[in-house]
């Protein structure tokens, strides 16, 4: 699936260029209140070349966003660092949590 890039040339700043970027399939599960967007499902399958793709693709804002987990392990700094995607991945999503 091609993906319009921003690509920054030194000289000529930045120009668009469309790219192949694989794509993975993967299962997405959500829970606490993001459960509500599975709307009676289990989980949700996206194509999907990184985490930031999956988090786009889903009505949250990214500051919702507490805890993302890719087979079990964190992923930190999610819009600092790229995390691509294999097909077969699990990603897990939770939200925000507080309490008082």
């Amino acid at each position: 699936m091609p993906l319009d890039i921003k690509v920054y040339d030194g000289n000529k700043g930045k120009t668009n260029m469309t790219t192949e970027v694989p794509c993975a399939r993967v299962e997405v599960s959500l829970f606490g209140s993001f459960r509500r967007y599975l709307k009676g499902r289990k989980s949700l399958t996206f194509q999907a070349a990184d985490i930031k793709d999956i988090i786009k693709g889903l009505p949250i804002d990214r500051g919702e966003v507490g805890l993302v987990l890719v087979n079990k392990k964190a992923v930190e700094s999610l819009l600092i660092v790229p995390c691509p995607l294999k097909d077969g991945d699990l990603v897990e999503i939770y939200p925000i949590v507080t309490g008082g």
